[in-house]
């Protein structure tokens, strides 16, 4: 039975594990941008699902010669993971379907993957939007709040910073 144990989770480390995993296909381009990030207090195996099935759908939506960028930053006490790709981008009548369970565009598809993703991202306090151009790409956003003790420790930066600024 998979863990429910809340901890805190480097989300960084799982992008690494799960990027090293997807290129091993040879046409694939993969980038990351960005630092590496503060923990997150949530459930590894959640989250991992998560950013595995975002990578998955990237994947799948770029075909032979796109490229996928993963671009993760701290900002306002949260981390935000930003899943981009440069392909075909989703149909405006698909976007509004998207987190709706059984809605899915894949063969054989149970359309249950961003439907679960976003609670799972919910229930940890966090957002998910998904934005696309048809023609273009999509770009997956996903926002979790900052390990309690990180985001402290962020926000009393910001009050030392603004009590004592740098002159």
């Amino acid at each position: 039975m998979p863990s429910t144990t809340t901890e805190p989770v480097d989300v960084s480390a799982i992008l690494c594990d799960l990027v090293r995993l997807i290129k091993r296909d040879d046409h694939l381009n993969v980038r990351m941008v960005g630092e590496p990030l503060p923990p997150v207090m949530g459930v590894q195996e959640q989250l991992h699902q998560v950013l595995l099935n975002m990578l998955l759908n990237a994947k799948q939506g770029i075909g032979q010669g796109g490229e996928i960028v993963i671009t993760q930053i701290q900002f306002n006490g949260s981390v935000v993971i930003t899943v981009a790709d440069t392909w075909c981008g989703i149909p405006v009548a698909r976007q509004r379907m998207l987190f709706r369970p059984t809605q899915s565009s894949k063969p054989g598809g149970l359309g249950i993957g961003l439907y679960q993703c976003k609670q799972t991202v919910e229930a940890h306090h966090g957002t998910i939007q998904i934005i696309s151009t048809e023609g273009k790409g999509t770009e997956v956003r996903i926002e979790l709040p900052l390990y309690p003790a990180q985001a402290k420790a962020h926000d009393s930066a910001i009050a030392s910073a603004a009590v004592h600024p740098h002159v």
